[in-house]
């Protein structure tokens, strides 16, 4: 199975709502990547 998210975010208070969101999947053994952006910040859930 194969799973590619992406998420974009603006502030800190929604990059913590999507890792709570996504904590089921990276403790089911996916990565969690988080790049910083302008305007926007982007979260990456890819498998390892």
């Amino acid at each position: 199975m194969s799973i590619k998210i992406n998420a974009s975010f603006t502030d800190d208070k929604e990059k913590e709502i999507l890792i709570k969101m996504f904590k089921p999947l990276i403790r089911a053994g996916h990565k969690c990547k988080v790049v910083k952006g302008k305007p926007y910040h982007h979260i990456y859930i890819i498998k390892k």
